[in-house]
């Protein structure tokens, strides 16, 4: 099992790079091929995709869509299950996962997988820590269930596989994340053959170390702590860029020098958007092969390039249309360009896009933090004159910033309705993976000088309205 596995990892790596040569070839491809595959769906039959023969045509017959106004046609597919993740109403978006996408995810795993065992030897040879959300981690109103695609895949592979990793899917599904974590710690110091470590958030493996604490308190001041505990551990998959950047120096501590740790590339619910082939680069290769891809100028918004014509250095928005009915959807998402491999250009991701802020994957919006703050304003009955909500990395959560209140702010209650606007900022805070909201009383008169601020460092007076969420504390000096 084990050289068949390996045989078929090799086959699918050196196919993707024969692919990355030809980096235009492949993309027009596979556009047609997408258009082919959902010519009879909803969307695809009123905007005729069977007319359509080339990208000129396709930018011209389909606008540039948000998650909203491509809901309607991802519900009336019938998907092996949704896959979650926040939006900018309180109905989290679903993202359909079909047998195909299944498919797709398992090979670009596999890719990376060989990848970095080419480059670490020993990465494989032991038990695998893998924190994952479960494969099924509920059920719509209409029966459907929905649940992960890292869970789906992990819980799809042969059994002489799955029994290489600690975590079973019993102990993911647990629903208290304090007993949930205490079980992944208890199972995880159970096993001392441990050569890989992967997680998507870095943030699960501060947590985690918090539960093993817990667990055995004579581990509080263990340096290097999973290396000592794990011996053979040869490398920790995880993000490493963007928001994810800040909790990185906290968890080197965790490991020897010798342990390697690998960017997990750029990765999001609706898709998989690069795969890391060097484990020394935080820049990963576009999934060219599985995923189309258009890019926003940053300048220049109604200006849009595709994979081959973009520029190293430069940043864009990433505009993305799949096989599971995302087409020419704008993610929200900045990336940066990195060196080419060989014809394709290397991808990052920066940070999301305006008007939403994430720490550790929460993904908040401001329609989500108005809402929020408007009905808990209406239930105590208070009012401010003023408020901003911060991420503040070095805190591990948010700072909510208010002028001119009229009564005493509750921050457990004001965070009883961000969970209600914003599923994994619930999740997040739950697991105390974020810490508790901050509150922060300012004098009059703070908001204008921050308007004042703001319009010198080159905002237009005359359109500037306060932010009400951002990614850094503006009030800092």
């Amino acid at each position: 099992m084990r050289h068949l596995s390996h045989v078929v990892q090799a086959m699918y790596y050196h196919r993707f790079l024969r692919q990355t040569r030809h980096t235009e070839r492949v993309q027009q491809q596979l556009l047609k091929h997408i258009l082919r595959r959902n010519r009879h769906s909803r969307f695809g039959t009123k905007h005729r995709f069977s007319t359509i023969g080339n990208y000129q045509e396709f930018a011209e017959r389909i606008a540039v869509h948000d998650y909203e106004s491509l809901r309607p046609y991802l519900l009336s597919e019938e998907p092996r299950l949704f896959s979650v993740t926040s939006g900018t109403t309180a109905a989290p978006k679903l993202i359909p996962i079909f047998d195909e996408t299944v498919k797709d995810f398992r090979r670009q795993q596999a890719i990376y997988s060989y990848a970095k065992e080419r480059q670490i030897p020993g990465i494989h040879k032991g038990k695998i820590l893998s924190i994952v959300s479960p494969a099924v981690e509920g059920h719509l109103e209409n029966g459907r269930s929905y649940g992960s695609m890292s869970g789906l895949v992990q819980q799809s592979l042969p059994r002489a596989l799955r029994e290489r990793y600690v975590l079973s899917q019993e102990i993911l599904s647990i629903q208290d994340y304090d007993l949930k974590y205490r079980r992944m710690a208890e199972a995880a110091l159970a096993e001392r053959d441990i050569s890989l470590i992967g997680t998507a958030n870095p943030t699960s493996l501060l947590r985690l170390q918090q539960a093993i604490v817990q667990c055995e308190p004579k581990h509080a001041q263990t340096p290097h702590l999973f290396s000592y505990l794990w011996p053979h551990l040869k490398a920790v998959c995880t993000w490493t860029a963007g928001n994810c950047s800040f909790f990185i120096p906290k968890v080197r501590e965790l490991f020897s020098p010798s342990v390697k740790l690998v960017e997990l590339g750029y990765l999001a619910t609706e898709f998989r958007g690069s795969i890391v082939l060097d484990t020394e680069s935080d820049f990963g290769v576009p999934t060219i092969s599985d995923n189309f891809f258009e890019f926003q100028a940053l300048e220049k918004p109604d200006h849009h390039l595709l994979l081959h014509e973009l520029e190293e250095g430069e940043q864009y928005r990433v505009i993305i249309t799949t096989k599971n009915g995302l087409y020419r959807y704008d993610i929200n998402d900045i990336i940066t360009v990195g060196p080419r491999f060989y014809s394709t250009p290397t991808i990052k991701f920066v940070q999301k896009g305006a008007g939403v802020v994430s720490i550790t994957g929460e993904k908040l919006y401001e329609s989500q933090v108005m809402r929020a703050l408007e009905a808990y304003q209406q239930e105590a009955k208070i009012s401010f004159n003023h408020f901003l909500l911060c991420a503040c990395e070095d805190l591990s959560g948010y700072q909510l910033f208010v002028e001119g209140a009229t009564g005493s702010i509750d921050i457990s209650q004001l965070e009883r309705f961000l969970f209600l606007e914003n599923i994994e900022f619930k999740a997040k805070r739950l697991s105390q993976r974020l810490a508790t909201t901050r509150l922060r009383t300012l004098p009059s008169g703070s908001f204008e000088a921050l308007k004042k601020k703001l319009v010198s460092a080159g905002q237009r007076e005359a359109q500037f309205k306060y932010p009400i969420l951002m990614q850094r504390n503006p009030f800092e000096a």
